[in-house]
């Protein structure tokens, strides 16, 4: 399963799709919203809070962000450097896996192998990221026969502190949730993120996060798409 994840990532394919998201960037609120994957970034547009289709108004600085977005890209590239740090450090997970947890086999689920994954004594963690994987405890999916991750559920079992909590701490219980589904004969997209993660960096700045969106409608984009063509995407249906 680890190879095929690495395999996929490095020959990976952009998506459109539409997202429906609650959580810490929203500032709680519910967010709808036509995301298109570029080589620069996500183009998100919003096309709807809490139930309610956007104003007139609101639409229209929708129109006027991403317009600036197209004429002027560094802001979505600067915003995807935390995307592909995130992504590198997810290359990094999958290269430890094996080594990090110690795995139990735990029957069925629909076409996947439910797998229990719990912290390995023997192994030792050389940085931080590699302390906080190596906290964790939960079960994996992996579908059969394709041998693909299907899907992730993780919480820590300890509270884990940097420096011996001076530097900071994330609390025992945080926990993350996973659910990816195929929507090629190669490509896997997550359908579903569930993220809770409670913890505070250098004594006072809370790094809480809170996540939990649902991608639905995932359809892969022919390459070479130009970011113009990408925000053309954003727009919905009768605009």
């Amino acid at each position: 399963m680890v190879q095929n994840e690495k395999h996929a990532r490095h020959d990976r394919t952009y998506f459109r799709y539409t997202s429906v998201e609650r959580s810490t960037r929203t500032g709680g609120h519910l967010w709808m919203e036509n995301v298109v994957e570029t080589p620069d970034g996500l183009l998100r547009r919003l096309v709807a809070e809490d139930g309610k289709p956007l104003s007139a108004d609101r639409a229209a600085q929708e129109d006027r962000r991403l317009a600036a977005l197209v004429r002027d890209p560094s802001a979505l590239r600067a915003a995807n450097t935390d995307r592909l740090a995130d992504e590198a450090r997810m290359g990094k997970v999958l290269d430890i896996l094996p080594k990090v947890f110690l795995f139990t086999t735990d029957g069925m689920q629909g076409d996947c192998v439910r797998i229990a994954f719990r912290p390995n004594p023997a192994f030792t963690p050389s940085n931080y990221d590699e302390r906080i994987v190596h906290g964790l405890a939960g079960t994996i999916l992996i579908r059969m026969p394709a041998e693909r991750l299907c899907g992730i559920d993780g919480h820590l079992v300890d509270r884990v502190s940097f420096g011996y909590g001076l530097l900071g701490h994330i609390d025992k219980g945080s926990h993350f949730r996973v659910v990816r589904v195929p929507v090629t004969p190669t490509d896997w997209k997550s359908a579903h993120i569930d993220v809770h993660v409670d913890g505070k960096v250098l004594l006072f700045k809370s790094i809480s996060r809170e996540e939990d969106a649902t991608h639905s409608g995932a359809a892969p984009l022919p390459p070479n798409l130009s970011l113009a063509q990408a925000a053309a995407l954003t727009v919905p249906a009768g605009m």
